[in-house]
C-alpha cells in the first residue's frame, strides 16, 4: 500500500495543544486532525493547521462520510473535503466503516452495519465513487460497536477484508476498537487481527475506553490500557511497523502525556522488530472476552434501507427505544429477531446505548456553545429544551459545529423564550461568536500602511468591512449580562434597545455597542463598499448638527474601525451581515 507512507508515530491535533504544536519544535512525527473541524472558511483552526502542516505530515480523518448509509453521498461534503485536501496535501485521508445519516439527517455517530452481501456490495460501490472523486485511495477504520445484527453472514474482519479487496482501499486498524468490540460481542481480538490482510493496513489507532460493567464504551477519554497495549504488540507482530496514532478527544491531558504514550508505542515497535531480527516470534495468545453470544431468536432479514430506517427512528426517539418500539407497534421479540441480544444486554438495551450517545453528544456540544443560555435557564431546563429542539430540528449538517445553527430561532417559539424574550437574543449573540470564529480570512488595512499614502489617494481608496463582522439590533441590553456565566442565574437584562457590533480580530471574536448614528451609517455603507471619502461624507451627513468637528469625528471613527481590524480593501472582502 504505497499510498500510505511510513511516517512514524503521531498524536491527534486538538485545540488545547494548538499553540504548542504550531510554535514549538515538533515533539511527534506527525498529527491527525478531524477533517470536519477544519472544513470552514477560515479562522484560527485553519491557520493553525497550515502552520502545523509546514512542520510535519498531517493526516485528515473524517467522521461524516457515512459510507454505509443508503442516503446519497453528500456532494457538498466531498467538495469541501477535496478542497481541504488540496490545500493541506495530507499524507492520506481516512474515515470509518459505518453509516451516520438517514433521510437527510445525521446522528453524528458511527453506527454499525449488518455484515451481509447486500451491505458489502453497497459500501464497495460507494468507496469506489469516493476514491474516484478524491483521486486517491482512502483508509477505512473499524468502529467500536455495541450491537450485532442477526442477519450478519460474515464476521466483521471477513467483511472488512473483502471490502478492501473489491474496492482496493486500505484499513485504519483501530486496536482499541477491536478490543472494545471483542469484549462486547465475545469474539477473539486475535482472530480479528489474523483476518485482516497484512498488505492492507496503512495506519493504527490507539485510544482509551470506559468500562460500563455490561460493556466497554469507546470514549477516548482515558489513557491506553494494558490490554490494548498487549493487543497493539500483537498487531505490530503481525503487520510490522505501521504509522500509529494516539487518539484522545475528551479529558485531554497535557501534551507531554500524549507524547509519552506515542513514545511507548514507538518503543513497542522497536522491541518487536528486535525480536524478529533475533528469532522467530510467537504471536501472543488471544484475549478472549467470552463465548460468542447465543442467538436464540429467529433472524429476520431486513433490506438495508428498512433496517437503517428502523435503527434511526428508534435511536432518535424522544423517550427511548422502548417507547419507540411501542409507537411502531413492535414488541421486544421483534427487535431481538433483528438485533442480537444476550444474557448481558438485550437488543433494546444495546440500541439504547446508541440512543444515549446520539442525544448526549449533541447536548454537550450545545452546552459548550451556549453557556450563557445554560446559566440563565439551568441544566434541567436546557436538557428539556434540547430534547424539544431535536424533535423539531434533527441535525442535517455533517459537522457538529452546526448543530446549534437553528437553536436561537427555535427558542423564540419555545415556552422558555416566550416567557423570557431576551433568551433568544442571547442565543443569537452566542451563535454569532461561533459563526464569526470560522469566518473567511481577509487581509485588513492598518493605520501604519494608510499613513504613507498621499491624501488624494487615501480618500479614493475603496474599502469594505471585513466579512467576519455582523451587526445585531436587540431589544434588550445583552452586553450587561454577557459575563454572567458562572452565577446560578444571571440578572435579567434591561428592556432597552441595543445595537451590537460583533467581529473577529486576531482570531478572537469580540462585540461592543455601536456608538451612535454615524457608526451605524458607516456600517451600512461599508458593508456594500465605498471610498473613504464617501464613508466620511455619509457619517457627516448623519450627524444631527454638523459642525467644524464633524469631519474630525468621522476620521476618528474610521481610525477606530481600522485599528479594530474591521476594514479591508473592497476587492478583498465580501459583505458582512446585519440581523
Amino acid at each position: 500500500m504505497n499510498d500510505f507512507p511510513a511516517i512514524g508515530h503521531g498524536i491527534g491535533l486538538r485545540p488545547p495543544h494548538f499553540v504548542a504544536m504550531s510554535t514549538k519544535p515538533p515533539v511527534v512525527d506527525w498529527v491527525e486532525v478531524i477533517s470536519e473541524n477544519f472544513m470552514v472558511a477560515g479562522g484560527n483552526p485553519r491557520a493553525v493547521l497550515r502552520r502545523v502542516r509546514e512542520r510535519m505530515p498531517v493526516v485528515l480523518h473524517g467522521v461524516s462520510l457515512s459510507l454505509g448509509s443508503v442516503d446519497p453521498l453528500d456532494a457538498h461534503y466531498l467538495d469541501a473535503l477535496d478542497n481541504l485536501a488540496r490545500e493541506i496535501e495530507p499524507a492520506w485521508l481516512s474515515d470509518h466503516l459505518c453509516w451516520s445519516s438517514f433521510g437527510g439527517h445525521t446522528g453524528h455517530d458511527l453506527w454499525p452495519l449488518p455484515f451481509t452481501e447486500e451491505a458489502l456490495s453497497h459500501v464497495v460501490e460507494r468507496v469506489a465513487r469516493v476514491q474516484e472523486r478524491l483521486r486517491r485511495r482512502i483508509l477505512l477504520e473499524n468502529v467500536s460497536s455495541y450491537l450485532q445484527f442477526a442477519s450478519s453472514a460474515l464476521t466483521e474482519w471477513e467483511f472488512l477484508a473483502e471490502l478492501c479487496r473489491r474496492a482496493d482501499c486500505g484499513v485504519l486498524l483501530d486496536v482499541n476498537n477491536v478490543f472494545v468490540s471483542a469484549y462486547n460481542h465475545g469474539f477473539s481480538p486475535q482472530a480479528f487481527l489474523d483476518g485482516i490482510p497484512v498488505d492492507r493496513v496503512g495506519q493504527i489507532h490507539l485510544a482509551g475506553h470506559s468500562d460500563e460493567g455490561t460493556h466497554l464504551l469507546d470514549t477516548h477519554d482515558h489513557p491506553v490500557c494494558d490490554g490494548v497495549w498487549d493487543l497493539y504488540r500483537a498487531a505490530v507482530t503481525r503487520f510490522g511497523p505501521i504509522p500509529t496514532l494516539i487518539e484522545r478527544d475528551d479529558d485531554i491531558p497535557p501534551l507531554e502525556e500524549l507524547v509519552a504514550e506515542s513514545r511507548r508505542a514507538a518503543q513497542i515497535e522497536r522491541e518487536v522488530r528486535a525480536a524478529r531480527a533475533e528469532s522467530s516470534v510467537t504471536i501472543p495468545p488471544a484475549v478472549v472476552a467470552g463465548p460468542r453470544p447465543k442467538r436464540d431468536a429467529v433472524s429476520k432479514f431486513e433490506p438495508l434501507p428498512k433496517l437503517q430506517e428502523l435503527f434511526y427512528d428508534l435511536v432518535t426517539a424522544p423517550t427511548g427505544v422502548g417507547p419507540g418500539l411501542v409507537a411502531r407497534g413492535l414488541a421486544a421479540a421483534d427487535l431481538e429477531a433483528i438485533i442480537a441480544g444476550d444474557h448481558r444486554l438485550s437488543a433494546a438495551r444495546r440500541l439504547d446505548i446508541y440512543a444515549d450517545m446520539y442525544f448526549y453528544r449533541i447536548l454537550d456540544v450545545l452546552r459548550d456553545e451556549f453557556p450563557r443560555v445554560v446559566a440563565a435557564v439551568g441544566d434541567v431546563a436546557f436538557h428539556d429544551l434540547v430534547t424539544d429542539f431535536l424533535l423539531a430540528h434533527r441535525p442535517s449538517h455533517p459537522s457538529l459545529r452546526e448543530a446549534g445553527a437553528n437553536l436561537a430561532a427555535y427558542l423564540a417559539r419555545h415556552a422558555l423564550g416566550v416567557a423570557r424574550p431576551w433568551l433568544p437574543e442571547l442565543a443569537r449573540l452566542e451563535r454569532a461568536h461561533r459563526e464569526l470564529f470560522d469566518g473567511a480570512d481577509v487581509p485588513t488595512l492598518t493605520l501604519e500602511a494608510l499613513r504613507g499614502l498621499p491624501a488624494n489617494t487615501l480618500v479614493r481608496l475603496a474599502v469594505r468591512l471585513s466579512p467576519t463582522h455582523a451587526v445585531f439590533n436587540f431589544a434588550f441590553a445583552l452586553s450587561t449580562i454577557w459575563s454572567s456565566v458562572r452565577p446560578p442565574q444571571p440578572p435579567e437584562p434591561a428592556a432597552r434597545p441595543e445595537s451590537l457590533l460583533v467581529w473577529r480580530q486576531d482570531f478572537e471574536v469580540r462585540h461592543r455597542e455601536v456608538d451612535g448614528a454615524d457608526e451605524a451609517a458607516m456600517l451600512a455603507v461599508a458593508a456594500g463598499g465605498a471610498t473613504i471619502a464617501e464613508l466620511c461624507e455619509t457619517m457627516i451627513a448623519q450627524t444631527p448638527q454638523p459642525g467644524d468637528d464633524a469631519p474630525t469625528r468621522a476620521f476618528q471613527i474610521l481610525a477606530r474601525w481600522i485599528d479594530d481590524g474591521l476594514v479591508t480593501r473592497k476587492s478583498e472582502a465580501t459583505t458582512g451581515r446585519s440581523a
